[in-house]
């Protein structure tokens, strides 16, 4: 099942009733053990919702074990613990759906030092890895930042992986997707990678931001879309 069609699945699956939803963000406690999530779903059927919006995927990890990225380091909350799971089914018992929100464009925050786990994307796509296997974006400066460069192809492929794998395992009734975009303060986009497809589809040579015609962010990504170019776009 693609990710259109799920997306499709999650707006009928409340249709001709208001959405009464909570959003629960993985900062804060919650959902990350068993008597929090006994709790929540009390308190969400105290409060009548119909629907309870968990963030999922925080910095490139997961809060649920069928995950093709590694559990997270978080202190509250036990790598062996399925919260997805677990909130399923408290909340199915009440009649409330459960939405997975993901973010997409942070891998990592870098004050935090490195992940643990080899198989996270920042050790294998972070400022470490060399070449096309360097997926971060990056300034016009040079700086490179701590979330991925949306104008990568294979970048794109493997968040929708990431995103559409859990579908296969757990009923979750819905699909949010936060941060789809770059950085807010920069001129960010300018991944080598992902310069050179814009050169391509552009038909485009050199690298000078002032070249960046601003209708291109939205359809082929960088170089240049940062905060700076969204704002040009939709003033």
């Amino acid at each position: 099942m693609n990710l259109a069609i799920l997306l499709l699945l999650a707006a009928l699956s409340l249709e001709g009733q208001p959405l009464r939803a909570f959003w629960a963000d993985a900062f804060n406690r919650g959902f990350k053990n068993p008597a929090d999530i006994d709790q929540m779903a009390e308190n969400l059927s105290l409060a009548k919702a119909n629907a309870i919006i968990v963030q999922m995927r925080r910095r490139g990890d997961s809060y649920y074990l069928r995950s093709l990225e590694p559990p997270t380091q978080d202190p509250g909350y036990s790598p062996s613990f399925d919260a997805l799971e677990y909130l399923i089914q408290r909340a199915h018992a009440r009649g409330i759906e459960v939405h997975a929100w993901f973010n997409v464009g942070p891998a990592w925050l870098a004050s935090l030092g490195t992940p643990q786990d080899p198989r996270h994307i920042w050790n294998r796509h972070g400022p470490k890895a060399s070449g096309d296997d360097m997926w971060l974006t990056v300034s016009s400066t040079g700086a490179v930042s701590d979330s991925v460069d949306l104008g990568r192809p294979e970048l794109a492929r493997y968040l929708a992986g990431v995103i559409v794998e859990p579908a296969k395992h757990y009923e979750r009734d819905g699909i949010h997707l936060g941060y789809i975009r770059y950085p807010e303060q920069g001129d960010w986009g300018w991944n080598p990678k992902a310069v050179e497809r814009f050169q391509r589809l552009e038909n485009r040579t050199g690298s000078s931001a002032a070249q960046t015609p601003s209708g291109t962010c939205f359809r082929t990504g960088p170089p240049g879309c940062g905060k700076a170019s969204w704002t040009s776009e939709f003033r």
